[in-house]
């Protein structure tokens, strides 16, 4: 709930989206009244009710009770993100110690005296001796398999009906994309329906067509557009060179690009030399004009002022890191601020748990151990792992004469892939198309959806910007900005 506009809409409302991955017990009357109303409030409206609604609405039903504890929750200080998350995760601490305790404690009665149930189970009604306590400490058991964000571990399904329903009715009122991450390039994420956590999605491409461009935009889309926490590993390059990238990639947003684009107009610049974000090799050589660098230094405070998620790169020091080091890492930092999606760039400087006799057996099992860290990451709570994977020659000259199509066999030295990962996704450029700042971008198997059309896209090669090629920004025939009267944050990431 808000008490005077604080905490503000969004952060409430990643309060209530956080909580919801936990499972509490309310053992006061009232507080599992106020609950259900902010429950029903945030179903109705994805807003947070403010405290004063609250207590009308308990004042109109003449519940003294209830309207008392609204009064003492309104004194007490707000907490949002990690603050919030630690406090909730203490109390689950706590009420599963308790609940376990007392599950060993039945179980220790039933074994040792027996207990009268009030209805029979299986037939039974008393339930006596070691048998009997143990499959009853076996049936409570599936309440403590929610760790972390209360991701279920096991369970009957047959029992888990209304759980179900709950959980499509949830879905059903949130946004088609709510907790999942997007790819930033429309053709792909309305089919795929977003990149969903536990889900390994490896990229494919042979060197310089685009793979860490994607992962670039990516991991971008996901930290700046949509407040996602995103653990980017690099292994093949420095980083200072993917921070510098990062920054150039936010240039090119569309409240930079409407004004600066209109303000080189008027300068009598021609249309093919306005803004449409930072030259990345002129930020790279330090070669930027008076206006550029001014440009370069709004740019700059302004990703770190207005990006509302966290983007962490994290490079190793050595060659040849362990899949179980980046798994340690990223934990690390999900502990810290919660990690909504993994990047891997890229998977070929990995090295598995335990050493290989060759190549391919390495390669196989540095994308087995991927996939489980999607599934396996926070203690079951899962994650989004975007991996990206080199394709071999002889799958690019096959895609050559294809007309940029690639299969399976350009994947061959790790055949894992075609069976691990979830999604899997290749870019193809060709001389022409780069000259045409266009790339292909195709999909070879989509477990959960439709496998999906080539789409052509653009990229803006200065900034390193990559959009779908219908975006209405720039004009496919001439590579130029179209004059717009306003360019919006949907036309950027289109």
């Amino acid at each position: 709930m808000q008490v005077g506009g604080h905490p503000d809409t969004d952060e409430a409302l990643q309060n209530w989206m956080r909580l919801q991955e936990y499972e509490l017990e309310y053992p006061h009357e009232e507080d599992q009244k106020i609950y259900h109303y902010i429950k029903n409030f945030f179903g109705q409206m994805s807003a947070p009710p403010d405290v004063s609604l609250i207590r009308e609405y308990f004042e109109k039903q003449d519940d003294v009770e209830t309207v008392n504890r609204i009064e003492e929750v309104k004194k007490t200080q707000f907490l949002i993100r990690t603050n919030f998350i630690s406090v909730v995760r203490s109390e689950q601490d706590q009420q599963q110690v308790k609940a376990f305790v007392l599950a060993c404690r039945d179980a220790s009665a039933i074994a040792e005296h027996g207990r009268n149930l009030e209805k029979p189970v299986a037939g039974k009604k008393l339930l006596k001796g070691v048998q009997d306590a143990t499959n009853y400490f076996y049936e409570r058991m599936s309440h403590f398999s929610r760790v972390e964000s209360g991701e279920k571990l096991e369970g009957v399904v047959s029992e888990d009906a209304d759980e179900f329903i709950e959980e499509y009715e949830q879905g059903e009122l949130t946004s088609k994309f709510a907790g999942r991450n997007i790819i930033g390039l429309e053709p792909v994420d309305v089919v795929c329906k977003g990149h969903r956590s536990g889900e390994f999605w490896v990229h494919c491409a042979a060197p310089g067509e685009l793979k860490t461009t994607l992962a670039l935009n990516y991991a971008y889309n996901n930290s700046y557009l949509h407040g996602r926490n995103i653990f980017y590993g690099i292994f093949e390059m420095p980083y200072k060179q993917l921070r510098r990238q990062l920054f150039v990639v936010h240039s090119s947003h569309g409240k930079f690009v409407t004004d600066w684009y209109r303000e080189d107009r008027k300068r009598g610049l021609p249309p093919d030399q306005c803004y449409v974000g930072l030259d990345y090799q002129k930020v790279r050589d330090y070669e930027l004009d008076a206006i550029g660098k001014k440009r370069l230094k709004i740019v700059a405070q302004d990703f770190k002022s207005t990006c509302p998620g966290k983007l962490y790169i994290w490079r190793p020091q050595g060659q040849g890191t362990p899949v179980e080091d980046v798994h340690r890492r990223a934990e690390m930092f999900h502990n810290k601020y919660g990690c909504d999606g993994v990047v891997l760039d890229h998977m070929g400087w990995l090295k598995p748990k335990f050493k290989s006799v060759n190549t391919i057996d390495r390669l196989n099992d540095v994308v087995s151990e991927c996939r489980m860290m999607a599934l396996s990451f926070a203690r079951g709570r899962t994650v989004p792992v975007f991996g990206l994977y080199q394709i071999n020659r002889q799958g690019k000259l096959k895609a050559e004469k294809e007309d940029g199509r690639y299969d399976f066999s350009a994947i061959s030295y790790a055949n894992r892939i075609e069976q691990d990962a979830d999604v899997i996704t290749y870019t193809y450029l060709n001389p022409q198309l780069r000259k045409d700042g266009k790339f292909y971008l195709g999909c070879m198997k989509n477990r959960d959806n439709p496998v999906f059309d080539r789409m052509v896209g653009k990229i803006i090669w200065q900034s390193k910007r990559m959009r779908h090629i219908d975006s209405g920004l720039l004009d496919t025939n001439t590579d130029q900005a179209l004059v717009r009267t306003s360019l919006t944050m949907e036309d950027m990431v289109a």
